[in-house]
């Protein structure tokens, strides 16, 4: 990556990434990343008041600058494998935004020998920071393999399986418990009072993990082997007079992962925190 300018890349569904802050294939003059809010508003005297707010889709764009067709025609392969997310580091932090692209091909410059492409996102998620937050003997889970970004870990109270958590916004999370569990139940709490809870009435074997995902776009309550394969949906196994599929709350809370068994499975924890 080039020193000194906002860091751009995309990952695709194989999880491959591609750099975009680079002499042969540059993120050029990037737009429609800010943020905003549009209002329905109602006249109440000699003043307005906003009856529905919603956040504004925003619209990244700019020119992608190739060195050659061949980089172009690299770039147009691993946009074409498909499930893009988009990431982008203005400083310190990496935030993410799932993603489908538009590029408009154009002809080698004569004056600069660079192809100079147009392009733009629609966004298919809000902004995200990945958060993960794990609990073990301490080793890093094979559990995490399988996302394609690094992520820092810090592990919870032992075999309480306690996490602290702080969100700007309301945000999705990604539950794994690996086995044995049985009837494993999640709650998250604030100020010491549970707020919410799911639990999932199934026996979770030695060789498989239970991956609860409360996303809207991947949502699901499904075993898994612990290689990844899918065993089957569980989700009409859910304990029904609980919420089960919620996002976390704005502000600090804590969430607790037990089961009915003596010793506490493994638990990772992933937030899709919101930004």
């Amino acid at each position: 990556m080039i020193n000194g300018v906002r860091q751009f890349k995309l990952i695709n569904g194989n999880g491959t990434e591609y750099d975009m802050t680079r002499p042969e294939a540059l993120f050029h003059a990037p737009d429609g990343l800010g943020w905003g809010t549009e209002a329905t508003v109602n006249r109440l005297g000699l003043t307005y008041v906003a009856i529905e707010e919603r956040e504004v889709r925003q619209s990244p764009s700019g020119e992608m600058v190739f060195r050659s067709y061949e980089e172009y025609n690299r770039f147009l392969a691993f946009c074409q494998v498909g499930n893009l997310v988009l990431a982008y580091k203005p400083l310190n932090t990496w935030y993410y935004v799932r993603c489908l692209i538009n590029i408009n091909k154009s002809e080698i410059k004569v004056d600069t020998l660079h192809l100079v492409c147009p392009v733009s996102f629609s966004l298919t998620s809000y902004w995200y920071e990945r958060v993960v937050t794990q609990t073990s003997d301490g080793q890093e889970s094979d559990v995490a393999k399988r996302y394609s970004y690094t992520y820092s870990y810090t592990y919870g109270s032992g075999s309480s399986n306690v996490f602290d958590i702080r969100c700007d916004l309301p945000s999705y999370f990604t539950l794994t418990i690996m086995g044995e569990a049985t009837n494993p139940v999640y709650r998250v709490l604030q100020n010491g009072v549970i707020i919410r809870s799911g639990k999932i009435n199934v026996t979770v074997g030695s060789t498989q993990k239970l991956v609860i995902n409360t996303n809207p776009k991947e949502a699901e309550i499904r075993l898994y082997t612990k290689t990844n394969t899918r065993i089957r949906n569980v989700y009409g196994s859910s304990d029904f007079a609980t919420e089960r599929m919620f996002s976390l709350p704005q502000g600090q809370c804590q969430m607790q992962v037990l089961s009915d068994d003596a010793t506490q499975p493994r638990v990772l924890l992933e937030v899709l925190k919101h930004v």
